[in-house]
Formats: structure tokens, C-alpha cells, sequence
């Protein structure tokens, strides 16, 4: 079976593309400008139409802005002091692992911290249990970011949580300040897990694989002083039924 995916990885490297079934896709083209208030799909903490629900440490600025990057993007910026920043959870979580059923995720992003050092920032794209403190640890997630414990850094990492115990491992590979990247996620059935950096593989878990609904996940959040921004430019999340 085949799915409209954007990916930047071959097929041969997925294993092919037959993934998923159903699937949610943003590319952030159109929807015009505007700010955490007037942006309606991620506008809200509590409202049970919104798409996805947002949890922030002092607001800075959400602009969904189709002018200021080729193809539209989604411009995410925190406040100013530590810990500031946002975390967005697709309302409802409608991902579980099982046998047989693979999960999948791809999100082309960028990430600048301005003046400061980028050991400042605290990111993390995937999928997690529905939760306001998910760099804090949860139950179960899955996905790329930073791990938590290094006070940021352009180190990506390999994440997997299960049982509120965190595995992860570096990549290997660092992102570039202000310059775009490419993380994939592909739980094999619900045993083991690949994780892909700008159409590499480069690592996979076999163990503590996360269990249990989970929803798409994507976080910002500042470690120290000056605000930090992350642009996405596409989210894709699929699943076979």
C-alpha cells in the first residue's frame, strides 16, 4: 500500500513505503499570519475544537507565516527566561502500538538561539502520552530532540520512553544554528524502533520501546537567557490501521 509521504528518506531505507493507512499532514502553507491568539488551530490550552492544544511557560510569539519561508512554515519563539517556552499535543491521542501495526513520523525543521549558545534549548519532536510536562519524562514517548540531561546542545538524540523510563542515544549527527534538518521515527511493529537524521539511519531500539496511546508531540523550550526560536517547516504523522 502507498501514502502521499513527503519524505526525504528512500523507501529502500524505510523498507519500503507501504507505513501507513491514515495520517496527518501539515505543511503550513496558507492559513495567513497571526499570533498565539489569533492562530485557531494552535491556539488553545482548553478548547476541545482545536486541533492541537498548547501548554505554555509565558507566551512569546506562534506565527503561522506562508510569506517569510519558501513552501509556508511555522514560527514557534519563547520568552526570555529559563525554562520559557511551548509544548503542542495533537488533541486526542489516537497512536498505539500493536502487532503488526507500524508508526511513523517526518518533521523538517530549524532551530536558532539567537545570541545565545544553542546548549540553550531544549526541543523534542515525536510522539507522547498526553502530558504538559513531557521534557520532564512521561509514561511513553517516542522521537528526536535533546536528552534532557546536557543542558540542551546540537547533539540529536534518539528517544524512547516506556514505563517512565528514558532510553536514548546520540545520533551522531549535530544540527546547524538557523539551518533546516530532517528527523524520521519508524516504530516497527510495536518492537523496535528506527530513527533517521536528513535521510540517514542512524540508530534503532529493540528495547524499552514505548507502549500505550500516544499523541504528536512537538516542544520548544528555552534553558537560558534570550529567546529561541524553532521554524517548522513540515509535520507528518501516519500510522497502519
Amino acid at each position: 500500500m502507498g501514502f502521499p509521504r513527503p519524505s526525504l528518506i528512500p523507501s529502500s531505507v524505510l523498507g519500503g513505503d507501504a507505513i501507513g493507512d491514515y495520517y496527518y499532514f501539515e505543511d503550513f502553507v496558507g492559513g495567513g499570519q497571526g499570533t498565539d491568539a489569533t492562530d485557531a488551530q494552535f491556539d488553545s490550552s482548553t478548547a476541545l475544537i482545536a486541533t492541537w492544544l498548547r501548554t505554555a511557560t509565558n507566551d512569546g510569539t506562534i506565527i503561522r507565516c506562508a510569506d517569510a519561508e519558501a513552501g509556508g512554515a511555522l514560527h514557534i519563539t519563547t520568552d526570555t527566561a529559563d525554562n520559557d517556552g511551548y509544548e503542542f499535543q495533537m488533541n486526542g491521542e489516537a497512536f498505539l502500538p500493536a502487532a503488526g501495526k507500524d508508526i511513523y513520523f517526518e518533521a523538517r525543521l530549524k532551530l536558532t538561539a539567537a545570541v545565545a549558545p544553542l546548549t540553550s534549548i531544549d526541543w523534542f519532536v515525536g510522539y507522547s502520552v498526553t502530558d504538559t510536562t513531557v521534557m520532564d519524562g512521561v509514561t511513553n514517548r517516542f522521537g528526536l530532540g535533546s536528552n534532557g540531561l546536557d543542558a540542551g546542545g546540537a547533539d540529536i538524540y534518539a528517544i524512547t520512553e516506556a514505563a517512565s523510563t528514558q532510553t536514548d542515544a546520540d545520533t551522531g549527527v549535530n544540527y546547524v544554528d538557523n539551518t533546516y534538518f530532517t528527523i524520521a521515527a519508524h516504530m516497527i511493529s510495536n518492537g523496535r524502533i528506527k530513527y533517521f537524521v536528513n535521510g540517514k539511519d542512524v540508530a534503532t531500539f529493540s528495547t524499552n520501546i514505548a507502549t500505550g496511546a500516544m499523541t504528536p508531540t512537538f516542544i520548544i523550550q528555552n534553558n537560558a537567557g534570550a529567546a529561541k526560536q524553532m521554524l517548522i517547516d513540515y509535520l507528518f504523522f501516519t500510522q497502519t490501521r
